[in-house]
């Protein structure tokens, strides 16, 4: 039976729209991140269900974000700006590896939300370090992907705006180049839709017989099944 240890980072990333309303600024408090890029390895090996992290970043439009890879914790080594997703985890024959980006408009609420979910899944083994970045969230729970379980508890605060998932094979990584670059393409699981945050609007009175026909603003950001953007993951491999 193939096994082997992989250390995951993500080199960079780069979506088409970020969820939020075009032209819209990431809304900041104490160096806290609009978006969360969660990872998730289903059965790695015998006797772990599931394992999963999330780092942040700010994303903008078609703007790439680029990590410094130079230290799994991220350039300052404590956890801020972190590129790490997984270190020297044991992976048993194959095992399914799972990205959701998640966006919410204002960062504090993010990392709340964030803190509040891995808290009740994980308990005492999350750590979260200044920025609201949490590293080394890494051991198992029983629960569907992790980006939907945030979105789902969120009740509609968080939203998915782009999924990817690769088939990890222990015999391949450990004949690949070391490290191992891959790029996949990013999805959309969902439409997402302009102001999706915001409260309801208040009614409005009817328009005018002359604007009845007028051309309404489109507010959708996002379909569900549409190419948003692409992410580079670094992979190192060795025998288990």
């Amino acid at each position: 039976m193939a096994s082997c240890k992989v250390t995951i980072l993500v080199e960079s990333i780069l979506v088409f729209s970020n969820g939020d309303e075009p032209g819209s600024k990431p809304n900041h408090a104490g160096g806290q991140k609009n978006n969360a890029i969660t990872a998730t390895l289903d059965y790695p090996r015998g006797g772990r269900q599931q394992i999963v992290s999330v780092i942040q970043a700010d994303l903008q439009d078609d703007t790439p974000y680029v990590f410094d890879t130079a230290d799994f914790y991220g350039p300052e080594g404590d956890g801020v700006n972190a590129p790490g997703l997984f270190k020297d985890e044991v992976i048993e024959e194959e095992c399914p590896l799972i990205l959701q980006i998640t966006s919410n408009d204002d960062a504090s609420h993010l990392s709340l939300m964030l803190g509040r979910v891995l808290t009740n899944l994980l308990g005492a083994a999350v750590f979260i370090v200044p920025g609201g970045q949490f590293v080394g969230a890494a051991v198992e729970f029983a629960a569907e992907s992790l980006g939907d379980y945030i979105a789902g508890e969120s009740k509609g605060s968080v939203s998915i705006i782009g999924g990817a998932h690769v088939m990890l094979k222990a015999s391949e990584l450990l004949t690949a180049p070391d490290p191992l670059r891959m790029t996949l393409p990013l999805i959309a699981p969902q439409t997402v839709r302009r102001g999706w945050l915001a409260e309801p609007a208040p009614m409005q009175a009817q328009p005018a017989a002359a604007d009845a026909g007028a051309a309404q603003p489109d507010e959708t950001l996002l379909t569900a099944g549409e190419p948003n953007g692409r992410i580079t993951l670094r992979i190192y491999a060795s025998p288990a």
